[in-house]
């Protein structure tokens, strides 16, 4: 009595980077393809948009940045900044609340405006600075004021 020895595919050395490679670069036109569709969609809307309907007076993430430091005493740059003082972290924290508040930016584009950051960073900065809020009287108060001379300019 005879087995037949089970098939076994023959893979050539390189063969299966190969398809790896070529499945990636497929997945990186198709993702280069998907993110310029969407670029031309976003500046197609912005376009057909009158420009009161696009902006509706939401206050700039600059002028944001520029209240905050004006309110707190330090630089724009010192808010954009990578330092961990509290003097610098509490106003930085303060002014991704109000670019999520305020002028309805995603998290990703409130930490990218301020030093480059991550989402959650700014994620977590408008979960503290609403926890902080609701016991910190002096706090809210001072977002209230930079609140007002936003929402005056």
């Amino acid at each position: 009595m005879t087995f037949a020895a089970p098939y076994v595919p023959i893979i050539y050395p390189g063969a299966r980077s190969q398809t790896v490679q070529k499945y990636r670069a497929a997945r990186r036109r198709c993702r280069s393809v998907t993110s310029l569709d969407e670029h031309i969609a976003r500046e197609m809307r912005m376009d057909a948009l009158p420009p009161t309907e696009l902006h509706r007076g939401l206050p700039s993430c600059a002028s944001i940045i520029r209240a905050c430091a004006a309110y707190w005493g330090v630089s724009g740059t010192e808010i954009a900044g990578r330092s961990l003082l509290r003097r610098h972290v509490l106003p930085r924290q303060v002014a991704m609340f109000l670019m999520r508040e305020l002028a309805e930016k995603y998290w990703c584009e409130a930490g990218r405006r301020i030093g480059g950051r991550d989402h959650t960073t700014a994620i977590y900065a408008w979960q503290k600075i609403t926890r902080l809020i609701a016991v910190d009287d002096e706090l809210r108060a001072g977002v209230e004021r930079v609140t007002a001379k936003l929402a005056g300019a």
